[in-house]
């Protein structure tokens, strides 16, 4: 089913603009497939689909060169990062990517991909609660900080890390 899904996805991006994945939800279920936003979401990121310029509005799209087969997950990101418009900044000792609504996502887990396997453990190793965090996560971070008992919390930056030590990366 999922390969089946994620194929009528590819044709509808390719036949006709698909600016969110609302529409997309629309167009699969005219098509028969009932999904959740979830699954949809996943889908975008597993097909590597980007915003781009289609007819005067910022659709859904397959980058050219991610038709053919990934040869490294370095190499994703490149065409990812040559694809895609992406605003890169400094901040301290990060690296902020600015990325088109529905572009972060895909860029994100092409990141995760190509983390080396080492430093992936490494890193687990080194936060206090011996995983890498996940979107919920952050949802979760975000969700308490739109209720009253947030009320208490005066920074500027919420770190959602689970404890991690950057300095004690690998790497």
């Amino acid at each position: 089913m999922k390969q089946l899904r994620q194929r009528a996805i590819r044709d509808l991006v390719e036949q006709r603009p698909i600016r969110t994945q609302q529409e997309l939800a629309a167009a699969l279920r005219e098509r028969g497939f009932r999904t959740t936003q979830a699954t949809i979401s996943r889908d975008v990121a597993e097909l590597g689909l980007v915003k781009a310029g289609r007819n005067g509005t910022q659709a859904y799209a397959i980058p050219p060169r991610l038709r053919e087969a990934d040869s490294s997950g370095e190499e994703r990101i490149r065409r990812l990062l040559h694809d895609m418009p992406v605003d890169i900044r400094e901040a301290g000792t990060m690296l902020v990517l600015h990325t088109l609504p529905g572009s972060a996502h895909p860029l994100a887990a092409a990141l995760d991909r190509a983390l080396p396997a080492d430093m992936r453990e490494g890193m687990i190793r080194n936060t206090p609660l011996q995983r890498l965090g996940e979107t919920a996560d952050i949802a979760a971070a975000a969700l308490y900080l739109a209720t009253p008992a947030s009320g208490w919390v005066t920074g500027k930056i919420l770190e959602v890390d689970g404890g991690a030590e950057s300095s004690v990366w690998p790497g």
